[in-house]
């Protein structure tokens, strides 16, 4: 009807608020997409977030060939410089390279094993693996934070348009909002009992949380209280 209209040089009523709409969406889903999508992510929002693991990561270097070189790997979200400039492993298997410190590895036994299995091959060979437990858990996205998600998904339903993306990102914030629940009934019954939290409830907590990709605004507390129990105990 657009299209007639424009031929036609005649104004359609609805036709000013559709273009006012799709450009409000095309807004939401490019600041989204820079919330959630890795640096050197060439999936589209979607295919990232209905992704059964990470989405393949590639920039260019100076020559105009592809790297990996300061990029996040699966294990990671690219947020933070001193993940991507330690050194990297790759898995024997699917080929995937990453970071030393984000699958639970020293560089001592990145040099010293003859062959690596990374978590995900590890799981899909049912075996355990080598340098966990916990494995770590792999990270689709930058994990943004439950309260930018938040604001994200108020803006969305303003835009009063369902997107399949939408959908998604809610089911995410979702799971936060759980973790963080239970996180705070756990916190609220250890105080009850003049105890602190032990280690391994808490260990556990956080495995969880680091598994949610909307990161849950009280997981960073918690773990500083992980580094500082341990700390005292050193």
């Amino acid at each position: 009807p657009g299209a007639e209209a424009e031929a036609l040089d005649v104004t359609v009523p609805e036709e000013s608020t559709v273009a006012d709409k799709v450009s409000s969406m095309d807004r939401w889903l490019k600041k989204a997409g820079t919330a959630f999508l890795k640096r050197g992510c060439a999936a589209t929002l979607l295919e990232c977030l209905t992704a059964s693991t990470p989405p393949e990561l590639t920039a260019l270097d100076e020559e105009g060939n592809s790297s990996s070189a300061g990029l996040a790997c699966s294990y990671c979200t690219g947020n933070d410089p001193t993940e991507t400039s330690q050194f990297m492993v790759g898995c024997d298997t699917c080929e995937r390279w990453y970071h030393g410190p984000c699958v639970s590895m020293s560089k001592a036994a990145a040099d010293s094993v003859d062959t690596y299995l990374c978590p995900e091959c590890a799981k899909l060979a049912n075996l355990q693996y080598a340098f966990g437990p916990p494995a770590p858990a792999a990270k689709r996205t930058r994990r943004p934070r439950l309260r930018l998600v938040s604001t994200l998904l108020d803006e969305a339903d303003e835009i009063g348009v369902e997107m399949p993306e939408v959908a998604m990102i809610k089911e995410l914030q979702a799971q936060a909002v759980t973790w963080q629940e239970r996180a705070k009934e756990v916190q609220a019954r250890a105080a009850e009992a003049g105890t602190p939290l032990d280690a391994v409830t808490l260990e556990a907590l956080l495995v969880e949380g680091d598994a949610c990709e909307v990161e849950p605004e009280s997981l960073a507390p918690l773990r500083l209280s992980q580094e500082r129990a341990l700390a005292m105990h050193e």
